[in-house]
């Protein structure tokens, strides 16, 4: 009996720890493009973000390109300024109005932003 539970618990801690940001953030985001350097996170007048990460498969998603804590970004002023690169997965995890949302992107062959990746 004890086996089993102890089995079961090491089981959901190996699965559970590999999802974690993603089941915090757990809403569908929304970006868009500038321009050739800058994108933007899709806000409306009274939105703030509040915090953002982004990653990219070129690293395996092991150091952030761009992160920012306890920042206080008001609509307009939601957009990051990075150059991103073709071929190249993406993933931003931001905080608005206290909701968590996360994009997965890459661009297509004119450099714009396909999300859902």
């Amino acid at each position: 009996m004890k086996k089993k539970s102890i089995t079961t618990l090491i089981s959901i801690s190996l699965f559970t720890g590999c999802v974690g940001d993603r089941l915090d953030f757990r809403h569908q985001g929304d970006i868009y493009n500038k321009n050739s350097e800058l994108f933007c996170i899709n806000s409306k007048p009274g939105d703030n973000i509040t915090y953002y990460l982004l990653s990219s498969s070129e690293n395996n998603y092991q150091s952030p390109l761009i992160f920012e804590d306890n920042v206080n970004k008001k609509y307009p002023d939601t957009c990051l300024q990075i150059k991103l690169k073709q071929n190249v997965y993406y993933n931003i995890i931001y905080e608005m109005n206290n909701i968590k949302y996360r994009v997965d992107f890459t661009l297509d062959e004119k450099n714009n932003i396909k999300q859902g990746v």
